[in-house]
């Protein structure tokens, strides 16, 4: 594992470009007992070229998204960031194997969600930025009708 503090932009850049899988940290606490984890002890943040890919792809500089909406694009930078994100959510949805963490940043919020792969893990899935609050966003309110 590679530790938080050592996932910079070069390194999620280097996960993208070598289509790699790394473990960030072990799960603290909160985010062991959200799940049943089989290996509790085993938990882990993971990361890899996958969700680093969906991110740019839907999200990125160059996505529809950004271009059509004007959504803020995510960077290897903000993706770097993405564990802080989670940690300091200004809410966090659970819904069956996922996690949404929203934090709300200067006039935007961040959108973080990770999966429960194996019963051990979460996995970095996407993320994304958009202008506003994210209490009004279409997608915090459709988590939490279906989180009801």
């Amino acid at each position: 594992m590679i530790g938080d503090d050592n996932l910079t932009p070069e390194i999620v850049e280097y996960i993208h470009k070598k289509h790699a899988k790394v473990g960030i940290e072990r799960l603290d606490e909160d985010e062991i007992t959200a799940f049943n984890f089989t290996y509790p002890k085993n938990a882990k943040a993971i990361i890899d070229y996958q969700g680093i890919q969906h991110a740019l792809n839907k999200h990125g500089v160059n996505s529809p998204s950004v271009k059509l909406s004007k959504q803020p694009p995510i960077t290897y930078k903000d993706i770097a960031n993405y564990r802080d994100i989670v940690k300091n959510a200004d809410e966090t949805i659970k819904r069956d194997n996922r996690i949404i963490s929203y934090k709300q940043v200067n006039g935007h919020f961040v959108v973080v969600e990770q999966i429960n792969r194996n019963k051990s893990e979460f996995i970095f899935k996407t993320m994304f930025k958009e202008k506003g609050d994210y209490k009004n966003a279409p997608d915090y309110k459709k988590n939490i009708k279906e989180n009801d």
